[in-house]
């Protein structure tokens, strides 16, 4: 299996969420539904240095891409590699490194929020994809 954020991870969790339709919740801004949306990974540490990955939310769709633009997302965190895939692999929760400060957030924390139960249906989709 390919190791995560390579890009031949990155073309099979595109493949694996292809026919996910992310979903906000009932209150969430209704802007978030007719724009893209981008939540813009810091992955620190990592064997090949520092690097970012964007999580986009276009039209409903969700796809992941490296990112060299140096845009900000809508959200962006801040995460070490260690920790990005432990988090992958479901062996530690993001509460945990938010209150440990291994995680950090910038920008509209409220977005994370409304696409939640999308992210939790994307993540069983993911099963397979591992380090």
């Amino acid at each position: 299996m390919a190791s995560i954020y390579s890009p031949e991870w990155i073309d099979a969790f595109n493949v694996a969420v292809a026919d996910l339709v992310v979903e906000f919740s009932e209150g969430s801004d209704a802007s978030l539904r007719s724009r893209p949306v981008r939540l813009r990974q810091e992955i620190l540490d990592s064997p090949e240095g520092t690097f970012f990955v964007t999580l986009s939310v276009t039209d409903g769709h969700l796809a992941i891409a490296r990112d060299t633009s140096g845009t900000p997302g809508d959200v962006t965190l801040h995460i070490n590699y260690d920790d990005a895939v432990a988090l992958h692999k479901g062996e530690i929760n993001p509460t945990e490194l938010l209150a440990s400060g291994r995680l950090r957030v910038r920008g509209d924390l409220s977005i994370l929020s409304d696409i939640q139960g999308s992210m939790v249906k994307a993540a069983g989709s993911l099963e397979g994809l591992s380090r």
